[in-house]
C-alpha cells in the first residue's frame, strides 16, 4: 500500500490548493508559509515519487476540475511514467452510467493485464 501514497496524496486536498486558505489570504495577503502549505498539499509536488503505473479515471462533470487530472497526467507522461487518463463525458465524481461503468471496468481489467505482477489481483 505504501507505493500508492505518492500517487494519491491526501483525499481531502486538491492538486492546486486546499479549499480553505488562511484568513490573511482573504485580505489579499499570501504569507510565505501559506504558499509552502499549498505546495506541500499538492500531489504535483510529489509526482516525481510516482513509479507505479497509474490509471486515472475522471468524469468531465466532477466537482474536482478535470484540469487537475490533466495536469497530473501530463506531468507523469513528461517524466516517462506509465499512465493513462480515461475521461467520461457526463459523469461526475462517481462513474454511474451503465455503459460507462462497464467500460470503466474493462479499462481497469485491461490495465491490470497490461501490468501483471504490479497490482493485478489475479497475479502473484
Amino acid at each position: 500500500m505504501q507505493r500508492f501514497i505518492a500517487a494519491l496524496g491526501s483525499p481531502q486536498l486538491s492538486i492546486t490548493a486546499p479549499r480553505r486558505l488562511p484568513a490573511d489570504h482573504r485580505r489579499g495577503l499570501m504569507l510565505p508559509i501559506a504558499v509552502m502549505a499549498l505546495a506541500k498539499a499538492s500531489p504535483l509536488t510529489y509526482v516525481a515519487d510516482v513509479d507505479t503505473p497509474l490509471l486515472m479515471i475522471h468524469g468531465d462533470e466532477d466537482f474536482v476540475p478535470i484540469q487537475q487530472a490533466e495536469m497530473f497526467f501530463t506531468e507523469l507522461l513528461r517524466r516517462g511514467n506509465r499512465a493513462r487518463l480515461v475521461r467520461y463525458s457526463g459523469e461526475g465524481h462517481t462513474v454511474s452510467g451503465r455503459a460507462n461503468v462497464l467500460d470503466m471496468w474493462e479499462q481497469i481489467f485491461r490495465w491490470w493485464k497490461e501490468f501483471p505482477g504490479e497490482g493485478y489481483p489475479g497475479e502473484g
